[in-house]
């Protein structure tokens, strides 16, 4: 009897719950091997499930590894709008916030190199529902730097200021993960900044000029 009220107890994880735990060691799994290191079968078996389980929920293995840098893209979204919404309390000036925001993704892909590295080395179909998801989050992104330049900015076009703020965030991810990826000279963090500074101080100062009075200069 008590078997049995046991048995019935049981709770069996819904569909849902599955792809969770799923996502979670993918991410577990990122965090401390990156891409090269997830595989079907150790996921499935931390997890507790059939391998053709995560097909049937998820998709092939890149569909998994696509949600999981989603998630981590999330992560860092909000890890950078907290640092971005405390240099605004401080009245901090445009290029202050600018910098704020490159702090943010020199200390997050510091403190989670392998796994944010992942993010740009995934496989994906960029006609995929993960990939929509994942690429809206990179869109919020871009979005708040592109509003950052728009503060003092002259003449530009939103189009014009979204196009810069992908060629600002494309700059500090280049900096930032060169100066951390050579392990006998790995750059301190204010050096890094300095880097970033010599990319993001020149585009301030051009987007403060009309594009005519520049162009004739």
């Amino acid at each position: 009897m008590a078997e049995t009220k046991e048995f019935e107890d049981r709770k069996i994880p819904s569909r849902e719950e599955v792809r969770e735990k799923l996502i979670a060691a993918t991410l577990e799994t990122l965090e401390e091997a990156g891409v090269s290191g997830v595989r079907a079968r150790d996921l499935a078996k931390s997890v507790g499930c059939a391998v053709g389980t995560i097909y049937n929920l998820v998709g092939d293995l890149d569909d998994l590894i696509l949600l999981a840098c989603a998630r981590t893209l999330d992560e860092f979204k909000d890890f950078a709008i907290a640092r971005y919404e405390q240099a605004k309390r401080a009245n901090a000036t445009q290029r202050e916030l600018i910098t704020a925001l490159a702090g943010a993704y020199i200390d997050f892909a510091a403190a989670h190199k392998k796994r944010w590295q992942a993010n740009f080395e995934i496989s994906f179909d960029e006609h995929s529902d993960y990939f929509q998801t994942y690429a809206e989050g990179q869109v919020q992104l871009l979005n708040i730097i592109a509003s950052v330049l728009k503060q003092e900015a002259v003449g530009r076009s939103d189009k014009e200021l979204y196009a810069t703020g992908r060629a600002l965030w494309a700059s500090v991810h280049g900096i930032s993960m060169l100066a951390m990826s050579n392990p006998s000279h790995i750059l301190p963090r204010e050096k890094i900044l300095e880097q970033c500074h010599r990319i993001i101080d020149p585009v301030i100062q051009s987007l403060r000029v009309m594009p005519s009075v520049r162009a004739s200069a």
